[in-house]
């Protein structure tokens, strides 16, 4: 039986594919002809907000996790 590595191995590997996923959108929108600059503007600030909130629950996460090693 193989075993799952922890969570905690697992997070930044996550954080990292989300990232590269929303980065890839916003490349095809800032190069996309077909949108006009108000429909680029919308969906990038969408996509910014969802950056953001990765990194952001990445630092969260990490946080949490150093104030557990600092408590054992």
């Amino acid at each position: 039986m193989i075993r799952r590595p922890p969570r905690s191995t697992l997070f930044p590997y996550t954080t990292l594919f989300r990232s590269q996923e929303v980065n890839k959108r916003i490349r095809l929108i800032t190069i996309s002809r077909v949108l006009t600059p108000d429909q680029k503007r919308k969906r990038l600030d969408a996509l910014f907000v969802i950056k953001n909130r990765i990194y952001e629950n990445a630092v969260i996460r990490e946080q949490a996790f150093e104030e557990r090693a600092k408590n054992q």
